[in-house]
């Protein structure tokens, strides 16, 4: 009875572990799309901004 109500405790918390890991990597995955899209944003407002620059420099 006792191994029993041991290995049923740790099998609870293997699924809670698992679940927890699980979730861990959905907002990791959404974290890097995130980051992604901020990158790409970024290098945008980069080559916009130094076209504006070059365009003052003329006048």
């Amino acid at each position: 009875m006792r191994v029993q109500r041991e290995l049923d405790e740790t099998k609870i918390v293997l699924h809670k572990t698992i679940e927890s890991v699980l979730e861990r990597n959905v907002k990791l995955e959404d974290l890097v799309m995130k980051s992604e899209g901020l990158s790409s944003q970024s290098k945008l407002f980069y080559k916009q901004a130094k076209k504006q620059n070059s365009c003052c420099l003329v006048m």
